[in-house]
């Protein structure tokens, strides 16, 4: 399969937010009467969790040029 530079992008971004997620987990001190759970960070493309669907380049031209023409 070959990636796209937005595929790229958009797949950079979603293991940036599972890093945080797990240095985030990584960093709750220990004392609490009921421990956090860690939970599984869900597939890139898990349609009932991230989603991760990347909009293409005409979709933003389409979305703008609406702006555009309503203001």
């Amino acid at each position: 399969m070959r990636l796209t530079k937005n595929t790229e992008l958009h797949l950079l971004g979603y293991h940036k937010q599972a890093l945080e997620y797990l240095n985030y987990f990584k960093s709750i001190p220990d004392g609490r009467f009921v421990p956090p759970q860690l939970r599984s960070f869900s597939e890139p493309t898990d349609k009932l969790s991230y989603n991760d669907n990347p909009i293409c380049d005409d979709l933003v031209t389409e979305i703008f040029l609406e702006f555009s023409n309503r203001t």
